[in-house]
């Protein structure tokens, strides 16, 4: 759904750079979260420090999606 979501924000002109700066966080996310998992379990031997990280950014990140609003442009565009 994300890339739908994208096209109706922003349209299709900027999709391709958005996509692609998104693209590009997700993954620094996605190679960063074992390696910092791995390092504090090595530094605690537990996972919950980790997993509290991982679960306050996520909620962090879901609060920014809910409260984010359309553009001007898509405002216009909506009956």
């Amino acid at each position: 759904m994300q890339e739908p979501i994208r096209a109706d924000y922003f349209g299709t002109k900027a999709f391709a750079t958005i996509q692609g700066v998104s693209r590009s966080v997700t993954t620094v996310g996605t190679f960063m979260g074992p390696i910092i998992a791995g390092f504090l379990y090595d530094r605690t031997k537990s996972y919950t420090i980790a997993f509290t990280i991982f679960a306050v950014v996520s909620l962090a990140s879901a609060c920014c999606m809910f409260l984010a609003k359309p553009p001007a442009k898509a405002l216009q565009e909506s009956p």
